[in-house]
């Protein structure tokens, strides 16, 4: 059976659901009289002074931004508040003496009701800011209050009544007076970053464009994504942000649909945002996201060069060294990819991604480090206890860990709080795995074909399901699947010709359609790429015994156990049975005691 059903396949844009909270009602009251007052007298000294507020910054200059509250009469306006408090968010990132929380991070409190404490907590961050937006015909009135979450004490507060024209104003003069407020020797002028456009239109678009992005990748959302970026492109052509935005969609949507033209037209436009940006520019989204399609694609070093641009940049974001850390795995340099992980952690310790994304290294590297892995993604729960591509990456640890009552418990709670369909396709896709391996095959079938209902072309759930009609003896099934897994994977293929992964499933699922020539060149070419990866010889072993190799497909068990595979899994693997009766003595000294 096919182990990269548990390999993390998770989409990125996600939301988690809101959590509940409880707060003894008496101390809630005291709190909030004391807080009162505390504004009150914030307020009335703001008023009576021109001087700038003192800020005695005990954690560094930190500081986080809520997503500004929709007070507009029509609901679809939501996307107006997110793409002010977004824009705000970047000028922030722009001022290199400030520690900006991430947008990732920042957007999951948007209409819950935790405190400005446990924010401020979660995120890490000393500095909170939070407002509103009031958007009627041509008018906007923008509210806006900088709270330090340690006391609660607010240190800025404005609102603003404008003509929507000044949009850009009223967004630049909230950066620079929460820059005055918390950094006075900074000249905001010279640190803010200059938007790409003035046309008031194009930008509205744009705006709806990252609206829908921050949904659930979905075809309906990540075409109407699409829609808004090109229609701000016709207005203004050289909208450097709206192309970068045009290509995480075609990105996201490559990795919903696995459609080659959606990769094409994403690198397409990363690189015209990165020439259109200008010598005096310094987008480092651009080549950030430009380094995330090379490492896609399979060509790492020179995704590493993209990285190391926008470092250069921007060296202080969590982002960065995350998306480093990625393309230094993929380069085989594993200790330097730990190394800038913990970077992203130090950075801001309160960003869970960082925690889940070192957590699924852990899980995915050559030889796992189980007990890591555990850890990191018990840490990402600690801070967020219903995030759900962290529950599901827990409880594939746990199984692959011989702990399935865990890895169930965990399962279903991400079940319950699974953010969209990409999400629950992978956990669909465990479960029937755990099926499959219990000899659960009608079960097993029912969860792989609820995945590839979820995902039709992710070539993996279409290969698990073969797996498991080859279970019940439904031969005829069975080839069909493997004729859609190798239709999606010679696609995968197209995009990253260096994914050992997809080349070793390949492999597979050539060997059980007869294709005994196309199996051995592809588990050849997997096997240089993957660099000793324990389930690149247990993919090996599974297309040897497929063809009928038995020494070589024993050869490379010992190699998967030796590198750190599961020898208990494999003591219980239906598609090893037939090794099992051929060599029964070596076999059960193998998954009985792992080779040294």
């Amino acid at each position: 059976m096919a182990l990269s059903a548990l390999y993390l396949f998770l989409p990125k844009n996600c939301r988690a659901e809101e959590l509940p909270r409880l707060r003894p009602a008496h101390l809630a009251q005291i709190l909030l009289f004391f807080v009162l007052v505390a504004v009150i007298a914030a307020l009335m000294i703001e008023r009576q002074t021109t001087a700038k507020p003192t800020f005695e910054h005990a954690t560094g200059y930190t500081i986080g931004v809520v997503p500004f509250e929709n007070k507009s009469l029509e609901p679809d306006n939501d996307y107006f508040s997110d793409g002010i408090s977004e824009e705000i968010l970047n000028a922030l990132v722009g001022v290199r003496e400030l520690k900006v929380a991430s947008k990732t991070a920042s957007f999951y409190f948007k209409n819950t009701n935790e405190n400005d404490a446990e924010i401020g907590r979660k995120l890490a961050v000393r500095l909170l800011l939070r407002g509103s937006v009031r958007l009627i015909e041509n008018q906007v009135k923008v509210t806006a209050q900088l709270t330090d979450v340690s006391n609660g004490f607010i240190i800025w507060a404005q609102s603003y009544d404008r003509e929507l024209q000044d949009v850009f104003a009223i967004q630049n003069d909230i950066a620079r007076r929460i820059v005055t407020s918390v950094t006075p020797v900074i000249n905001p002028d010279e640190q803010i970053a200059a938007y790409s456009t003035d046309n008031l239109k194009a930008y509205n678009h744009y705006l709806r464009g990252r609206d829908y992005l921050r949904m659930n990748p979905t075809d309906t959302t990540l075409d109407s994504a699409e829609s808004q970026f090109n229609k701000a492109l016709r207005l203004d052509p050289a909208f450097v942000q709206a192309y970068a935005g045009l290509c995480q969609a075609k990105l996201e949507e490559y990795r919903f649909q696995s459609s080659t033209d959606d990769f094409d037209e994403a690198e397409i436009a990363c690189t015209r945002a990165l020439t259109r940006q200008g010598h005096k520019s310094k987008n480092w989204e651009v080549h950030l996201a430009l380094g995330d399609l090379y490492r896609e694609a399979g060509e790492a070093e020179e995704s590493l060069a993209q990285i190391e641009v926008a470092l250069s940049m921007r060296n202080d974001l969590p982002q960065m060294h995350i998306s480093k850390a990625r393309t230094l795995g993929a380069l085989g340099l594993h200790d330097d990819a730990i190394t800038s992980f913990q970077k992203a952690i130090t950075i801001n310790p309160g960003f869970w991604d960082a925690y889940l994304e070192l957590a699924n290294y852990y899980y995915n590297r050559p030889s796992p480090d189980y007990p890591a892995a555990i850890a990191a993604y018990q840490k990402v729960l600690e801070l967020e206890p219903n995030y759900a591509r962290a529950l599901i990456g827990l409880g594939s640890v746990y199984y692959m860990n011989q702990q399935p009552n865990e890895a169930e418990s965990a399962w279903q709670r991400a079940e319950e709080s699974a953010e969209n369909k990409g999400t629950l396709a992978t956990l669909y896709s465990n479960r029937g795995l755990r099926h499959y391996y219990e000899e659960n095959f009608t079960e097993a079938i029912e969860m792989q074909l609820s995945a590839t209902r979820l995902a039709p072309t992710d070539h993996k759930y279409w290969g698990r399901l073969a797996e498991s009609y080859r279970g019940i003896g439904d031969s005829s099934q069975e080839q069909a699947a493997y004729d859609q897994a190798i239709l999606f994977g010679l696609e995968a293929e197209k995009v990253n010709p260096n994914d050992w992964e997809t080349l070793g499933l390949l492999s597979l699922y050539h060997a059980h359609t007869g294709a005994t020539e196309d199996t051995r060149r592809y588990q050849i070419r997997m096997l240089e790429i993957a660099q000793g990866n324990s389930t690149a010889f247990y993919f090996a072993s599974l297309s040897s015994l497929a063809i009928g190799d038995y020494a070589t497909a024993m050869a490379h068990i010992e190699s998967a156990v030796k590198n750190g595979f599961s020898s208990e899994l494999l003591a219980n693997d239906p598609d090893l049975l037939e090794l099992q009766t051929r060599e029964p003595e070596k076999f059960q000294t193998l998954v009985t005691k792992p080779t040294d």
